[in-house]
């Protein structure tokens, strides 16, 4: 069985956080975990997730040391088997994506430690052209794909005993994949789809 869970981290970011609660609630698909990480917003954006309550499994509102150990606290609290980050201002490419993922990895015949897709990026501009997601094989070179579409098998975080590594200000992401591809090897799926 497949089971999902979709952290959102947010500090006073409430116009983003409106735009990633819509995507969410968007999905067709919807028997996921979703859990909120608020580093004690003063913006209102407490008062957009609790009118949001009754489709959120579990959040909080405090201070944190920024936005990693924002996400080590999302991770403490999943129950679902893989995990996504989907962040304030972060959203999902269209309706189906979460289903589609599901459908990936139950079709994949195993529980791979790390599923992967290709991106967009958005900008007052609008929305960019699909960004391929590279070889996590090339890992060395840099990031393979964003965090907004990497799912994370939590099981095997949990038996590795992998998170993110509060030391780096800006690349603890990168460093927990490097330690993800070292310790999976191999068991890693790359799908053929836009996720966000």
């Amino acid at each position: 069985m497949v089971t999902l869970s979709i952290i959102t981290i947010n500090y006073n970011n409430k116009k983003g956080l409106l735009k990633t609660i819509d995507s969410i609630k968007e999905q067709s698909f919807t028997d996921f975990e979703w859990i909120i990480i608020d580093g004690g917003s003063t913006d209102g954006s407490v008062e957009i997730i609790r009118e949001n309550e009754s489709r959120i499994a579990y959040w909080i509102s405090e201070h944190d040391k920024g936005v990693y150990d924002a996400m080590n606290k999302g991770l403490q609290a999943v129950k679902g088997n893989y995990v996504l980050f989907m962040n304030s201002g972060d959203c999902f490419s269209d309706q189906s994506v979460v289903s589609k993922i599901v459908n990936y990895i139950k079709s994949s015949g195993y529980f791979p430690e790390l599923v992967y897709g290709d991106y967009r990026e958005s900008s007052v501009e609008g929305k960019s052209p699909i960004i391929p997601s590279r070889s996590y094989k090339k890992i060395w070179y840099g990031a393979f794909a964003s965090h907004q579409s990497i799912f994370y098998n939590c099981q095997f975080l949990k038996e590795k005993g992998l998170k993110y590594d509060l030391s780096y200000q800006i690349a603890a992401d990168y460093k927990l994949n490097l330690e993800v591809v070292k310790y999976a090897k191999g068991n890693i799926l790359q799908v053929p789809m836009c996720i966000s």
